[in-house]
């Protein structure tokens, strides 16, 4: 597995999904996210998801999100 966006300093990652190859049609494992997720927590790592249409319909809110996350 491999992650979009990592920063170390501040134990950070990101993953930009794209509603198209990571809707539950296209993953080859139903629980994908939730397992990428749980590998980064066991690595002390916080990892945020954002989704195509969150970025187009909410970016506001998601930058406000990842703005939360650094000091």
């Amino acid at each position: 597995m491999e992650l979009d966006f990592y920063i170390p300093d501040f134990n950070l990652a990101i993953e930009f999904d794209g509603l198209y190859w990571h809707s539950t049609a296209h993953q080859l494992n139903n629980n994908y996210h939730l397992q990428k997720t749980e590998l980064c927590q066991q690595s002390n790592i916080q990892l945020i998801h954002i989704f195509e249409d969150e970025w187009k319909f909410k970016q506001d809110i998601v930058l406000s999100r990842l703005k939360s996350q650094l000091p």
